[in-house]
């Protein structure tokens, strides 16, 4: 509410025209309590206004029971009250599952949607974005779009054009055979690229599994820490380095052959 507009007030006809400092001070004084009693009608209204919110009761949340003021509640499109952390805590559990819907937590088996708005007034656009996300992903997904093609290291995904056969992603930049879905293979064939990646896994099998017999052999000094392998003989082997007796199997400096005692 605006304060009215300052009117002039005719001068009262016990004050004469001829007294100006008379007549200055009264329009001062009476300028004053006019703006006074301007700000008391606003604020007089402005108290109005929070009164019946503040009459209120509060409201009992349909998910953890706590009760709070009505105005901070989160409603479901039926009505249902609900506080701020419950339907944040049921976002974040949404996000976690990758759900695509979020419905009403009320004990009625309600099973009301939440408008975005009020969603994004609970939990914030950064959580709300990363649910709509997902479920942009499944509409897409579940929408059947002939070329459409989704990146197989990211989740990034496009309609491309017939007949591409190499995707370079615009996110992770990783290319990828549009046909076996496999990174690229140039212009190789996708049974061939296949064979040669299954030979590719064996190899490193193969070498993994040298690797491992290579460190079972292996032994280190515990003096010197020198490495050297037992070719023939016993268990008390001299380390090259420092010359000292170690047991091949405790892998311990050791004396002499009471040891193996």
């Amino acid at each position: 509410m605006h304060p009215p507009e300052l009117q002039a007030i005719p001068f009262p006809a016990r004050v004469p025209a001829r007294y100006p400092l008379v007549q200055a001070r009264f329009v001062f004084l009476l300028n004053i309590c006019f703006a006074n009693a301007c700000v008391s009608i606003q604020q007089l209204a402005e108290l109005r206004k929070k009164a019946p919110e503040a009459a209120q009761p509060p409201l009992e949340c349909g998910c953890c029971y706590d009760e709070q003021p009505p105005r901070v509640m989160i409603r479901c499109t039926a009505g249902h009250p609900f506080c701020a952390s419950c339907v944040r805590r049921l976002l974040e559990t949404a996000v976690g599952d990758r759900k695509t819907s979020l419905a009403c937590m009320d004990a009625s088996g309600c099973d009301s949607a939440f408008l975005p708005t009020s969603l994004e007034r609970a939990t914030g656009w950064k959580l709300l974005r990363a649910w709509e996300k997902i479920v942009a992903e499944y509409v897409i997904k579940t929408a059947g779009l002939e070329d459409f093609y989704e990146c197989p290291f990211c989740d990034y995904g496009m309609i491309l054009l017939p007949g591409t056969l190499t995707f370079r992603c615009e996110v992770c930049t990783a290319e990828s055979c549009t046909r076996c879905r496999q990174q690229s293979h140039g212009v190789m064939a996708c049974q061939e690229a296949e064979a040669l990646r299954d030979k590719e896994n064996l190899l490193n099998v193969q070498h993994k599994v040298e690797e491992r017999m290579t460190a079972a052999l292996l032994r280190q000094c515990p003096e010197c820490k020198a490495k050297f392998v037992k070719d023939t003989g016993c268990n008390r082997m001299t380390c090259p380095g420092c010359k000292k007796l170690i047991c091949y199997v405790c892998r311990v400096i050791i004396k002499d052959y009471e040891h193996f005692n």
